[in-house]
């Protein structure tokens, strides 16, 4: 993690595809918060290799919350998920 950033909880996230042992094909996926800055970043770093330098780096419009939880749903998931609970108040 760089110095001076905070970084999350971190969220497995698999790819859609795997290939071989897919156990560890995927992406550690993270927001990192800067403190001298104010900002926060969303990282990807490749699960395989888990190299100090992120596959993707994206600047979030907004400040998120240091602690911010997530969770990572397929498609299928998220569908079966938002029927079983559709009208529920």
């Amino acid at each position: 993690m760089p110095t001076g950033w905070i970084g999350g909880e971190p969220v497995f996230i698999p790819k859609a595809k795997p290939s071989g042992d897919a156990s560890d094909d995927g992406y550690i996926a993270n927001f990192l918060y800067s403190l001298e800055s104010d900002r926060t970043d969303f990282v990807l770093y490749d699960a395989r290799t888990f190299s100090g330098t992120p596959a993707v780096r994206l600047r979030m419009p907004k400040r998120v919350p240091v602690g911010f939880h997530g969770s990572w749903l397929e498609e299928e998931h998220l569908q079966r998920h938002l029927a079983r609970h559709a009208g529920v108040a």
